[in-house]
C-alpha cells in the first residue's frame, strides 16, 4: 500500500514559487535578478522553487539583512516581468556561498504558459 501510495506522488511535482525581494537603503524594492547565460546584457527573473530552497540560498550567500523571501503566483512573476522589462525567468539549481549560481532559464512567457498548463490539469 505504501509502496502503491509513493508512486502516485510521483505523477507531479508542487512547487511554492518564491523571489527574493532586497529593500535597499533607499527604501526602495528590488528584486533578485541574474545575467542571461548566452547574453550577459539580458537578466532574468531568479525564482526558487520553495521557500525553503529561497532561505537556503540566502544564507549560503550571506544575504540575510535587507533580503526577504516573497512567494509568486503567475500573476506576480508576469507583473515583475512586466514591470522589470524582464524576457527570462531562471530557476535556480545549485549556488556556492560565492554566489555562483547554476540556472535553467526559460523564455517568461513560455514559463508562465508551463505554470498555467500545470495548474489546468
Amino acid at each position: 500500500m505504501d509502496e502503491e501510495w509513493a508512486w502516485d506522488q510521483k505523477d507531479y511535482v508542487t512547487w511554492e514559487l518564491t523571489i527574493i525581494a532586497i529593500v535597499q537603503r533607499t527604501g526602495a524594492l528590488a528584486i533578485q535578478l541574474v545575467p542571461v547565460e548566452d547574453d550577459e546584457d539580458e537578466e532574468a527573473l531568479l525564482i526558487f522553487r520553495s521557500r525553503v530552497e529561497a532561505q537556503a540560498y540566502r544564507e549560503d550567500t550571506k544575504q540575510l539583512a535587507g533580503y526577504g523571501i516573497v512567494g509568486v503566483d503567475e500573476a506576480r512573476i508576469a507583473g515583475l516581468l512586466g514591470r522589470y522589462g524582464l524576457r527570462w525567468v531562471a530557476m535556480a539549481d545549485s549556488w556556492n556561498e560565492n554566489g555562483g549560481i547554476a540556472v535553467t532559464t526559460f523564455d517568461g512567457d513560455r514559463f508562465l504558459k508551463l505554470l498555467d498548463e500545470g495548474i489546468k490539469d
